[in-house]
């Protein structure tokens, strides 16, 4: 499973297009795609009004349009279903990465507070995404996810909605990520429940 650049996002200070300063750690839903490995732009489709969504292009060099962020507003009190979609510029394979927002110590500190999320349900039309409720387990994990340093699987049901099987937990250097295969110009919508963790 390729790296979901976790390491080189956790050292940025800055972001233009969200506001990732803030000290309040706002209970962000937020998925990832990234077509760096192949250079595949990751065009917008459908925005909604609780959705911000940006490019890498303001902080990383080459192919930033390869990478963009959608980020969602959300609660730590109940569960909040977000649907976005992209276009791929090429066919190949993006991956989808869930993770929380970047919210550093103080201005200008690489130093990062773990804002973690509830990130489960997760559906594709115009892609196959596999094993999106989480339901299957391989070794205790989500099967088809790859869980970075202390991301974790929950299976509490408690910590549920009431139609899930599992979720993970994950925040911005703790991320889950799967690669799923795209064809040009073909719209992927994405849809997941998010919930910040309390």
């Amino acid at each position: 499973m390729r790296k979901t650049l976790a390491a080189l996002l956790s050292g940025l200070a800055v972001f233009t297009g969200i506001s990732l300063m803030a000290q309040d750690t706002n209970p962000d839903g937020r998925v990832d795609i990234s077509g760096l490995d192949e250079q595949i732009e990751i065009i917008p489709g459908n925005i909604p009004e609780n959705c911000e969504s940006s490019d890498a292009t303001s902080w990383m060099d080459e192919n930033g349009k390869c990478y963009r962020i959608f980020s969602f507003t959300g609660s730590t009190t109940d569960w909040t279903k977000s649907e976005f979609s992209f276009k791929p510029s090429k066919a190949g394979t993006v991956q989808i990465i869930l993770r929380g927002n970047y919210f550093p110590k103080g201005e200008g500190s690489q130093e990062l507070i773990p804002a973690w999320e509830y990130i489960t349900n997760i559906t594709v039309d115009g892609a196959k995404i596999k094993n999106g409720d989480f339901s299957e387990l391989e070794d205790g994990k989500p099967a088809s996810w790859n869980l970075e340093d202390n991301a974790e699987y929950v299976s509490d049901k408690s910590q549920l909605p009431i139609d899930s099987k599992g979720a993970v937990k994950v925040w911005h250097n703790a991320p889950a990520s799967q690669e799923i295969d795209v064809q040009a110009g073909t719209e992927v919508k994405i849809s997941f429940m998010h919930k910040g963790v309390k």
